[in-house]
């Protein structure tokens, strides 16, 4: 049994890894380039860069020792996006802390409790960067009339130390997995998000939620049930790729306000078929003469074409379509 994975960093791998650098490691450039960046020039894409090193479990009970292999990865553009983040908060905290500055001794702003509690309300939230931020209440006894001033500081040390690890996560490798280099084991972990890409299928396709069921042959044949619909999606989604890639022409009209796509989600093709119905031809007394399946629009047509699949009066049979007598 095999596993790759990221967790958060956490203080004793924070320590682990500046004890690294201190033994003489350093980042060194793993050759991975995302498929979205591989037309892009060589110095606008994503440098990736690792520093890793192996230890060992062991099972208290047993006394099975197992190898683990811990990859920290620094990616250029996580970096730069974590940065970009931590000073836009920053700014709009100090803004708002500024802009209640001026409001101390005004209004309800007239007793530190009351200050500090509005500060955390409007200006921190649930805010990251607000961690780098001290605020504290002044009062002056001798200005009666306006005795409190609202001060900050921001922790200039604390936020240097955080930038240092921008864009740096880690992986954990166990099972033989553990035995990989570095490349290889940030090329598995990047491919993963085929699995993942599975999973959000399944909760847009089946909306996925509690599972009201007692019995367990019923759970079994739900779970069933999931498992073909996400293998037919499985194939749309691969004979539609297969198709759009060779004919390079894309589905006119099927996104919203009627734009084309190349790469329709399986969710979306489905959609389009939303409102396809079953239609019951009926005399004025509501006696069944027949029954027809609708003509597919512009846009069904098309996705019929891209799927290889007939139109639904061919895929249903004829017995759908043959009136009934009239007094049936």
């Amino acid at each position: 049994m095999s596993y790759i994975g990221p967790t958060t960093l956490q203080d004793h791998d924070r320590e682990t890894l500046g004890r690294l650098f201190a033994e003489g490691h350093s980042w060194r450039v793993l050759p991975y380039v995302a498929g979205r960046e591989t037309k892009k020039d060589q110095d606008a894409r994503t440098i990736y860069q690792g520093v890793g090193h192996s230890v060992e479990l062991r099972d208290p009970d047993s006394g099975v020792v197992y190898p683990v292999r811990h990859l920290y990865i620094h990616s250029s553009a996580l970096a730069q996006h974590e940065a970009k983040r931590r000073e836009a908060e920053m700014s709009l905290i100090e803004a708002e802390v500024k802009r209640m500055q001026g409001l101390v001794n005004k209004y309800d702003y007239k007793s530190p409790e009351v200050i500090v509690r509005r500060v955390q309300q409007k200006a921190f939230k649930k805010r990251r960067a607000s961690r780098y931020f001290d605020i504290e209440v002044v009062e002056d006894a001798s200005c009666p009339q306006a005795p409190y001033a609202l001060t900050y500081r921001i922790d200039q040390a604390r936020v240097a130390r955080d930038a240092a690890l921008d864009g740096v996560y880690l992986l954990v490798a166990g099972g033989t997995c553990a035995q990989w280099d570095d490349a290889q084991l940030l090329r598995e972990w990047k491919g993963q998000y085929k699995v993942e890409h599975c999973f959000r299928l399944t909760n847009q396709l089946f909306l996925c939620g509690p599972v009201f069921l007692k019995n367990a042959q019923r759970i079994v044949s739900l779970i069933l049930l999931i498992m073909v619909g996400c293998l037919v999606a499985g194939l749309i989604e691969r004979q539609r790729r297969r198709v759009l890639a060779e004919r390079q022409a894309p589905i006119v009209g099927l996104m919203p306000e009627g734009r084309d796509t190349l790469r329709p989600s399986v969710a979306r093709i489905l959609r389009a078929f939303g409102d396809y119905s079953l239609v019951l031809i009926k005399t004025a007394d509501g006696r069944l003469l027949g029954r027809r399946v609708a003509r597919p629009n512009r846009v069904q047509q098309q996705i019929l074409e891209v799927l290889g699949l007939p139109h639904p009066e061919v895929v249903f049979g004829g017995s759908l379509f043959v009136a009934s007598p009239p007094g049936g």
